[in-house]
């Protein structure tokens, strides 16, 4: 009787480890009307204590956080919003400013019953926050940025390195992607949220991106002016990954031809050093309660490439 039971619960988990999704992490997901009665996708990772809400830059979703929010679940409540059109949260026509967008973050904080929230978000959701935060500032305890606090307005002051070098694969798997981004980015992503990236096969190999590129266009061609952090009342902490040379910048450098390596040294790097330099100042500058960290040799995914890091940063700004 003993070694029945014994096989039956063998039986009983091997069956769960197949239906559990690859790279599925423990979280709840909630649907949540946005601003125009558009639904947005929220995950909630548990936890007790303030709510966080995580936001994730262009291109990604909140689950991209996965591996990084449920590490504050002890002593946070956490969440993460996949902004409109990314995974599965609704594609909609129209509603990709930064204006639409913080009014979606407005009303998902309101529909969680969340008072006071501390926003933390990664690239371009940095816009996001500041416009949130300056806007509603009873709805705001503190804001983190994670390498996004720059001014987007203006990219195109920074030279182009265009450098693709996909697999050699015709079709990508997880796995395959991830051994790319290793390769060619020097970090790897949550499985789920790859698979809130693409549509798979029923074999697990890439068709399709789910979110069209014209919406990540919208989203980033509707920033038009630089961030202004005067309004800033709360306390704010910009992360940034300092990178000093083209191999840190670029991961894909070693992989890179001669006249593209070149360029990333004698045009890309001058310029983004001087823009670098120039971002942190304006924060400092402008904000009455900020404070600026750097993490050197880090990624612009300081949250994947030096995770430990950045979470000290943040557990010790927001004791």
């Amino acid at each position: 009787m003993k070694n029945l039971r014994h096989y039956f619960l063998l039986f009983i988990s091997l069956i769960l480890f197949h239906l559990v999704p690859y790279g599925q992490t423990n979280h709840r997901i909630k649907s949540v009307d946005g601003s125009t009665n558009n639904k947005l996708e929220v995950l909630d990772w548990g936890g007790k204590g303030q709510a966080i809400l995580f936001l994730a830059g262009l291109g990604n979703t909140a689950h991209v956080y996965d591996d990084f929010a449920p590490k504050f679940t002890n002593k946070y409540h956490v969440y993460g919003l996949s902004r409109r059109g990314y995974g599965a949260s609704q594609q909609t026509t129209t509603g990709y400013s930064i204006d639409t967008l913080t009014k979606d973050i407005l009303s998902v904080v309101d529909a969680l019953g969340i008072d006071k929230v501390i926003l933390i978000g990664h690239s371009i959701a940095g816009d996001e926050i500041t416009s949130f935060a300056s806007r509603y500032l009873d709805r705001v305890l503190k804001v983190v940025y994670l390498d996004a606090a720059y001014d987007h307005s203006n990219l195109e002051q920074l030279p182009l390195i265009d450098f693709h070098q996909n697999s050699t694969k015709d079709s990508l798997s997880v796995q395959d992607l991830n051994d790319d981004n290793k390769k060619m980015r020097g970090f790897v992503f949550p499985g789920d949220e790859l698979e809130h990236q693409f549509v798979f096969s029923s074999h697990g190999f890439r068709i399709k991106q789910i979110t069209p590129p014209t919406i990540s266009r919208a989203v980033a061609m509707s920033i038009k002016i630089s961030p202004d952090y005067k309004g800033l009342k709360c306390e704010a902490l910009a992360i940034y990954a300092q990178r000093n040379t083209a191999q840190q910048w670029f991961a894909a450098y070693p992989y890179m031809d001669l006249a593209t390596q070149q360029k990333a040294v004698n045009e890309f790097m001058p310029k983004w050093k001087k823009y670098y330099a120039a971002e942190i100042n304006r924060f400092r500058n402008e904000t009455v309660k900020g404070k600026v960290e750097e993490i050197p040799n880090a990624g612009h995914y300081v949250f994947l490439t030096n995770p430990n890091e950045t979470e000290r940063l943040i557990r010790v700004f927001l004791k």
